[in-house]
């Protein structure tokens, strides 16, 4: 009998936890899974898929050039709102902030941050969204309302990002569509603010 027991526990134990969505997408061929591990002997020689999206960069063989860890950038220059991003979703926002003639910053970092930017932004009276695709609760928007709040700033700010919920699984373009973060629904919220 404890033999059976411990048997069953090594076999809950070794498990691994596989979104359902994956097998009704691994054996069809459009999909493009791009990463795959190696079999690994820990996990009785299983191997994982990571599936990604595509990249924007055509010219991805360009010189490099050295980012200032902690230092922003300020993408352009608008009337009356700042927009601060991190992350990927900058892509998406490029072109609203031309269209509606807003300023934009690539953050870059989450930590440190770029104090100097956050208080530019602060000081010319600016409203501000934040923009990230990572979980809004105690992110990137989150510390920017905190540097406001330890520097008695009082701009109006939204925070966009991902909600804290289980997001399911799919296409990246409908995942961003279903919390508000494809182009369409951002350029409506700012619009809106």
């Amino acid at each position: 009998h404890l033999s059976l027991r411990r048997q069953r526990q090594m076999c809950i134990r070794d498990r691994i936890h596989i979104p359902v969505g994956y097998f009704k997408t691994m054996h069809n061929p459009s999909v493009d899974w791009c990463y795959k591990t190696e079999p690994d002997e820990t996990m009785n020689n299983r191997s994982i898929r990571y599936p990604r999206g595509r990249g924007l960069i055509l010219d991805w063989k360009k010189k490099y050039e050295e980012v200032k860890i902690g230092q922003g950038e300020q993408i352009r220059s608008g009337k009356l709102l700042s927009i601060l991003c991190v992350g990927t979703v900058i892509n998406e926002v490029i072109d609203i902030s031309n269209k509606l003639d807003l300023s934009l910053y690539d953050m870059r970092f989450i930590k440190p941050i770029d104090t100097k930017i956050l208080h530019k932004v602060c000081q010319r009276g600016d409203k501000i969204i934040t923009i990230e695709d990572g979980v809004k609760a105690g992110g990137f928007g989150s510390s920017i309302l905190e540097f406001m709040s330890e520097n008695n700033y009082s701009n109006k700010v939204k925070v966009l990002g991902i909600p804290d919920v289980f997001v399911k699984h799919g296409e990246t373009k409908k995942l961003k569509e279903s919390i508000g973060l494809d182009k369409t629904s951002l350029e409506k919220t700012i619009s809106n603010f």
